[in-house]
């Protein structure tokens, strides 16, 4: 499993699609299983934390002051989404979380310099309004607490989504580490003079007998790479502390649930923690650290929400309503349009 996601060949908006098509299965499994919300998020944590260890774990576990903050934006939102789930309605929390594409407009050119497009704007406004109509007859405002949190679990995403692209996001404050890097032509040359005279790679006054020494050049790439690997940080470390930091605040309540689990709980939790949480995130994080926009990227993340009722009705058989069905339709030809104008002439960024 390790070397298919991170050898696919799979274009990175691809990755963020595939990921959020798994996140959608979270509210089936959470409903198959008589654990309450804390229980789950203990089990889906500590397994969720588990599987991307072991699925990067060859980009190393080492966390730095950046990756702490970001652990505990990430941490944060998963926790006030289970918050909002019990203090008000499902989908006032789903709703109000999947604000984040707001925050993510508004913020992005301050917090990684993402440029500002007008069409971007008419797009968040076309799914919030398709999410409007999801909900309507559902939304309730009865618990001021519950809808807070969830709007505040809303701004966490914005923020987790958008530090994936921050420069320091990488382990390094002068570049995104492995995120969006150029040609390894480009790479060296930022090397002092004295190190690339130590790796062999031709300066400009030896452009004449470059092509003698490729076979050593390339040679100085893999090192100059095994180099930057060392000192660049897991883009997925966050994932990793966080929730490992959830299961450590929910471990009461996890090891109160074990004596009354039953098959149903471990085979729901299990899907939940490795798959619908710890699979779904390395391919997430890898679609964005390669080329997917932090705004397009949430903005294909309203298909999450939309498909959870689907599978609910599929499989558990509540029926959504005519105004989910059209709100749906208003999210899915948003989000095409929208995603075909973004990457119609953009080629997908290489491993």
């Amino acid at each position: 499993m390790t070397a298919s996601i991170h050898d696919t060949k799979l274009p990175p908006v691809a990755l963020v699609v595939i990921a959020v098509l798994l996140w959608s299965t979270g509210g089936l499994f959470i409903k198959l299983t008589a654990l309450d919300a804390y229980q789950v998020t203990f089990f889906r944590s500590l397994l969720a934390g588990i599987t991307v260890a072991i699925l990067t774990r060859k980009q190393g576990l080492r966390i730095n002051l950046f990756g702490v903050l970001t652990s505990i934006i990430y941490a944060t939102l998963l926790f006030l989404f289970v918050w909002a789930t019990k203090k008000t309605t499902a989908a006032n929390a789903i709703f109000l979380q999947y604000t984040a594409p707001i925050y993510i407009l508004v913020l992005a050119p301050f917090v990684i310099g993402e440029k500002f497009h007008w069409r971007d704007l008419a797009t968040v406004i076309f799914c919030i309004g398709g999410m409007s109509l999801f909900f309507v007859g559902k939304l309730e405002v009865s618990d001021y607490q519950g809808n807070i949190a969830a709007l505040f679990s809303g701004v966490f995403l914005g923020l987790y989504i958008m530090l994936l692209k921050h420069p320091r996001a990488g382990g390094n404050a002068g570049h995104g580490g492995n995120a969006e890097r150029g040609t390894r032509n480009a790479e060296l040359s930022t090397l002092p003079s004295s190190v690339t005279d130590e790796l062999g790679v031709p300066s400009e006054a030896d452009d004449s007998d470059s092509a003698l020494r490729v076979p050593h050049f390339a040679s100085a790439q893999d090192r100059k790479s095994k180099i930057e690997n060392r000192k660049s940080l897991n883009p997925a470390i966050a994932v990793i502390y966080g929730n490992f930091l959830l299961a450590f605040l929910t471990f009461p309540s996890g090891i109160a649930a074990l004596p009354t689990m039953v098959t149903l709980d471990w085979l729901a939790v299990s899907f939940l923690g490795i798959i619908q949480i710890g699979i779904a995130y390395v391919l997430f994080i890898k679609g964005v650290t390669r080329g997917t926009r932090p705004l397009d990227a949430s903005i294909i993340g309203f298909i999450e929400p939309l498909l959870n009722p689907v599978w609910v009705f599929l499989f558990v058989g509540e029926q959504p309503s005519q105004w989910a069905l059209l709100g749906g339709a208003v999210i899915i030809t948003t989000v095409v349009i929208h995603t075909l104008i973004q990457y119609r002439s953009r080629p997908a960024l290489s491993t």
